[in-house]
């Protein structure tokens, strides 16, 4: 069966007769291009000559060179997975754990991306470690020195060729450790990782589930249906957080994945890092499943969480206080004792002022440093808040100003256009309640000068740097 397929001329014709549409529509393409005036094709060809040029219409180095980066970035962060991706699928079993951490903490990357990545890097640290160990032999062999203890040492005959090699056994051991100190130190990080991301979701999942379990009851009570009930909550991320992206996640599992409710249920249950979410919806399968009251159910573990909540909350203050009666020991009273000590000392002339400095320029900072991160750790984050309502003003408590159409208009001569006898009187109005305004923040100020700095303590910077110039500055001129 022959195919009926045009020629070279045939083509041709097809392109040229004007009754073909194709025709037509040609011939209507070159036409509306001639009739383009000359001016606009010289503005086409200027642009275009502009954005050769590094115009304004064109794009600037940093866009392209950042665009660059960051396609660069993204290949380079699949090496690790094209790499080793293979074999770490192979030992799936084997980081079971961490797969389940890595979704408890909600990171979206894969196992084996993970592990790859983990490898990968940890050798690139080790890398650097290599190089600062070879930074770091080069300072100690050829500036510094080693020490005599280590170049006096004396081995039986069997073992006296060492000391021939000891700089490079020095340089060896200390190029090994660095580099597996580094390399260890980014691999245990990288396994620490998502158990810490895991266990701050359950602290924050445990904060909040009380008021949204409260929430849930309320709605319940009010007749509405558990699924409508967990897509409300699900929306209401602002104010529940991580309970609420729990619950988004059951709901995800019924609308895109068409798990029915006891299925999405049970599946939330197994990937929550939290033990009371997970008694939660384990009993709200059974509650579902026999037929019981969801709205009771939910009410009787909102009194349940609240008072877990309560006694979180005096654990927490006790241990607190704690930890301030350990500071003022540890680094209030027993610094101060020791300072007075070395100072008494001092000026007695049977001691030195070495431990006075150490106390004050290397265990105070420390120790005020450790128990600030201590403190932080222990600290319940901040909870979920509710999306603030736009509003059309925002109260002001400062001085006014006159508003617009109270303020007098003038002509092109500069004089008052004439006003009627309301406007001028709800002027003069404004103004006076300006002033009164302007008298009683001046009187506030007499009365407390200190508040505008207790508001804002940045204000204090002008007069503690004048002062602390003039201290620096007079005793050097003098």
């Amino acid at each position: 069966m022959e195919k009926n397929t045009p020629t070279a001329d045939e083509d041709t014709s097809i392109i040229a007769d004007p009754e073909s549409d194709a025709g037509l529509d040609l011939a209507d393409a070159v036409e509306s291009e001639s009739s383009i005036p000359s001016e606009s094709k010289k503005s086409r060809k200027k642009k275009g000559k502009k954005s050769k040029n590094g115009g304004k219409d064109s794009v600037s180095a940093i866009d392209v060179y950042t665009k660059k980066a960051t396609v660069f970035l993204s290949l380079f962060k699949k090496v690790p997975f094209v790499l080793l991706g293979d074999r770490m699928k192979a030992k799936k079993s084997k980081y079971a754990n961490l797969q389940l951490k890595l979704k408890q903490a909600r990171i979206p990357t894969s196992y084996e991306m993970y592990i790859s990545n983990a490898i990968f890097y940890s050798i690139v640290s080790g890398l650097i470690g290599a190089i600062l160990g070879l930074f770091t032999t080069y300072i100690v062999l050829l500036v510094v020195g080693l020490p005599d203890k280590i170049t006096k040492l004396t081995f039986g005959p069997s073992t006296a060729w060492i000391l021939d090699y000891k700089e490079l056994i020095v340089a060896f051991f200390i190029i090994i450790v660095l580099t597996a100190l580094l390399g260890g130190i980014t691999y245990g990080l990288f396994m620490l990782y998502p158990g810490f991301q895991a266990s701050e979701r359950k602290g924050k999942i445990d904060r909040q589930l009380p008021y949204a379990v409260t929430f849930m009851y309320a709605l319940t009570k009010g007749g509405m249906n558990i699924i409508d009930v967990f897509r409300l909550l699900a929306r209401s991320e602002d104010t529940y957080g991580e309970v609420s992206k729990e619950v988004d996640t059951f709901v995800r599992d019924m609308d895109y994945f068409g798990h029915d409710l006891r299925t999405a249920l049970a599946n939330v249950s197994e990937m929550t890092p939290s033990s009371r979410f997970q008694d939660l919806m384990y009993n709200l399968l059974t509650v579902i499943d026999s037929g019981g009251d969801i709205s009771r159910y939910f009410q009787d573990k909102a009194d349940q969480y609240l008072q877990h909540t309560i006694i979180d909350q005096k654990g927490f203050l006790e241990t607190l206080g704690l930890l301030a009666e350990s500071y003022v020991t540890a680094f209030v009273a027993g610094p101060l004792f020791i300072i007075i000590m070395g100072v008494m000392m001092a000026v007695m002339g049977s001691g030195t002022s070495t431990m006075v400095y150490a106390i004050i320029y290397a265990v105070l900072p420390i120790g005020s440093v450790m128990f600030v991160v201590m403190i932080s750790i222990i600290t319940p984050g901040e909870m979920g808040e509710p999306a603030l309502l736009p509003t059309k003003a925002v109260l002001d408590h400062g001085i006014p100003d006159v508003p617009g159409h109270l303020a007098p208009v003038y002509d092109v001569e500069g004089e008052v256009i004439d006003e009627t006898e309301e406007k001028v009187r709800e002027r003069t109005n404004f103004e006076k309640f300006i002033k009164s305004k302007k008298s009683l923040a001046f009187k506030e100020t007499i009365k407390r000068p200190l508040r505008p700095m207790l508001n804002n303590p940045m204000i204090s910077l002008a007069v503690t740097v004048p002062i602390a110039l003039l201290y620096v500055i007079i005793p050097v001129a003098i």
